[in-house]
């Protein structure tokens, strides 16, 4: 699971990288995240990570996707900021 995480790190990364360095709300991320992987699966016949994606109320979505991210803030891969809706 270690390394599957580890993948999951860098496609959430190059999400964020893709999206011009800045993503407004985290549900965006995951549906990003979930579409990555369908086309993968269309283009190249395989997985792009072996990463659980997870059924949520508002589709599908990164397991532990918070703690993720967290750990991705800790390692200084990304910056979290919170701002009022």
């Amino acid at each position: 699971m270690n390394e599957a995480k580890e993948q999951a790190k860098e496609v959430i990364c190059q999400i964020i990288a893709a999206a011009g360095g800045e993503l407004k709300k985290k549900v965006a991320l995951y549906k990003a995240f979930y579409y990555a992987h369908l086309y993968y699966w269309q283009e190249c016949e395989g997985t792009l990570t072996d990463y659980p994606i997870v059924k949520m109320p508002q589709g599908p979505g990164i397991d532990d996707g918070s703690k993720l991210l967290q750990e991705l803030e800790s390692e200084g891969r990304i910056r979290i900021e919170y701002e009022p809706e």
